[in-house]
């Protein structure tokens, strides 16, 4: 995996939603709230896109909407109110990768974006190429309450399971 920078991007759809973000932050560097940039602006890409809540008093991340991009990539999904605790738990190399991402957002409220190749370390995932997208939104106040991440995924063999 590496790390990228915005003239990095491949993907349209990524570079797209990256666009939206940075038309709400504005010329000023500011974090868009949730409401500024979900649903509506986000709409075309709906489906790519997951968000996450910070619950700072336990320190915790709490799923509260997950597209069909990612279930089809993962097979599976995490319903409103899951908590990244019990992602650890159930699956802790896989939890502790995400967990870092959604920290290093929220904490240095920057954009992150992420490519790379999926092999041997994950036999069960569905897909086998990804980039990625993880960004920092506000909630009502100035902190940094949810992380908004927007994925595209090649799948195995160039086809879904059905």
């Amino acid at each position: 995996m590496q790390i990228l920078g915005p003239k990095d991007i491949s993907s349209k759809v990524i570079s797209e939603v990256l666009a939206v973000w940075q038309r709400h932050a504005g010329l000023h560097d500011a974090i868009p709230s949730r409401d500024d940039v979900l649903p509506k602006p986000m709409a075309p890409h709906m489906r790519h896109v997951s968000l996450i809540r910070y619950i700072a008093d336990e320190d915790d991340y709490e799923t509260r909407f997950i597209g069909d991009a990612h279930v089809q990539a993962y097979g599976e999904t995490s319903p409103p109110g899951h908590r990244m605790k019990v992602v650890i738990a159930e699956r802790p190399e896989f939890g502790n990768m995400l967990r870092s991402c959604y920290d290093m957002v929220r904490t240095r409220r920057t954009p992150l974006i992420i490519r790379g190749l999926i092999g041997n370390e994950f036999p069960d995932a569905r897909f086998v190429w990804f980039e990625t997208v993880y960004l920092p939104l506000r909630g009502n106040g100035e902190d940094v309450e949810f992380v908004m991440n927007a994925a595209v995924y090649q799948p195995k063999d160039g086809a879904w399971p059905t």
